[in-house]
């Protein structure tokens, strides 16, 4: 493995990663619907770190993966590589590992999904869930919003007939300050949803991008 910085525990997560098998994120086979790649602003030497590669996904599109690439990543002019506006601060973090990282190493590796180690809920949530209804927090590269009913979803439209759905990734009913959960608990398809890339009709007399 090549460390470029010793000091900084996400860079060397991410070439562990590679080293457990890992590819980029922004190199998986579905990256064309959740981010823009702009070959042109690339460094030449540097662009086979942005081609596509076969993959087996063991989890949604991550934008706060430690495997993936900043906005900026190997900018040969000072602009964005990969583009998307609403994760553009998100991607390339290197603080900690993202909960999809962790599912995807469970995945590959052979230990059951459904039946991984216990995670604590975060603190903040306090004695009375109630009073923090409607709030959100990052936790552990989770996005945890308190709610009382339904989840709610936001749209990034591209152009004309191309959005990109996002879904709140985790949501949790009321939960008690430091109860124990399951990650299987938390990544299913009744508490989190992945973003979906939607193809839109044209408005009448008008034509896609």
């Amino acid at each position: 493995m090549n460390i470029v910085s010793w000091g900084t525990p996400g860079i060397i997560a991410h070439e562990i990663g590679h080293a457990l098998g890992m590819i980029h994120e922004h190199q998986r086979q579905d990256r064309n619907s959740y981010v823009r790649i702009m070959f042109d602003n690339i460094i030449p030497e540097e662009l086979h770190n942005f081609f596509i590669f076969e993959s087996t996904n063991h989890s949604g599109y991550d934008f706060e993966s430690v495997m993936h690439y900043s906005a900026t990543a190997f900018s040969r002019n000072g602009q964005d590589t990969i583009v998307n506006a609403r994760y553009r601060g998100v991607m390339g973090q290197r603080q900690m590992l993202s909960l999809r990282d962790t599912i995807s190493a469970i995945g590959m590796y052979g230990a059951d999904p459904n039946d991984p180690p216990p995670i604590r809920v975060i603190d903040f949530v306090g004695r009375d869930a109630a009073r923090y209804q409607g709030s959100i927090t990052r936790w552990y590269g989770v996005i945890v919003r308190i709610v009382s009913g339904p989840n709610d979803a936001w749209t990034e439209r591209h152009n004309l007939c191309e959005s990109t759905y996002y879904f709140p990734r985790v949501i949790m009913q009321n939960p008690v300050a430091g109860a124990q959960v399951r990650l299987g608990d938390t990544v299913n398809l009744t508490t989190v949803r992945d973003s979906e890339h939607r193809f839109n009709p044209p408005p009448k007399g008008m034509k896609c991008d």
